[in-house]
């Protein structure tokens, strides 16, 4: 039976079927950082990974994320912030690989369409950290300096944006 626990949260042990599912699961071997797939370390997110799809609704949100970034049309505004969404949503979801070449897309169309834009600066700055993500430093330090140095001529240099830069 539940009783209130810290902060009003009503706690309870856990049912007779969840302490069993515990037991059978201590007793053998875990894959919790093992890819059986691959015979390498994994990673303890991956199991995790399908339910929150399916309970936060994030693949329905990719399926029409995706179907938006392909039938606008290409080279657009809109198409570069289809792309970029999308992008925030695989790097979300851990899939970096998929995440760059949409940014980068992105970046492409925004710079041919507005130069000066201010977003193309908080564009670089989320290129910066995706290549740090993925462990590529030299590219990291040239898209945060680009931020930097977009932002310092879109906003001058006594803004929040740029002290954002200098801080990466």
């Amino acid at each position: 039976d539940a009783r209130s626990c810290a902060n009003g949260v009503l706690c309870a042990p856990l049912s007779n079927a969840a302490q069993q599912m515990m037991i059978a699961v201590a007793a053998s071997y875990s894959t919790l950082e093992y890819d059986p797939d691959t015979g390498k370390r994994g990673s303890r997110s991956v199991h995790a990974e399908t339910l929150l799809r399916e309970v936060t609704g994030a693949e329905a949100a990719l399926v029409k994320a995706r179907d938006i970034a392909s039938t606008t049309a290409p080279g657009t505004a809109t198409h570069a912030a289809a792309a970029y969404n999308l992008a925030g949503l695989y790097y979300e979801l851990g899939r970096l690989g998929d995440a760059l070449p949409l940014v980068e897309e992105s970046l492409r169309i925004q710079e041919s369409i507005d130069p000066s834009a201010a977003d193309i600066g908080d564009q670089y700055d989320g290129l910066g950290s995706l290549r740090y993500s993925l462990g590529d430093y030299v590219a990291s330090e040239r898209a945060l300096d680009r931020a930097l140095q977009h932002r310092r001529m879109v906003y001058g240099g006594d803004h929040y944006a740029v002290g954002e830069s200098l801080g990466n």
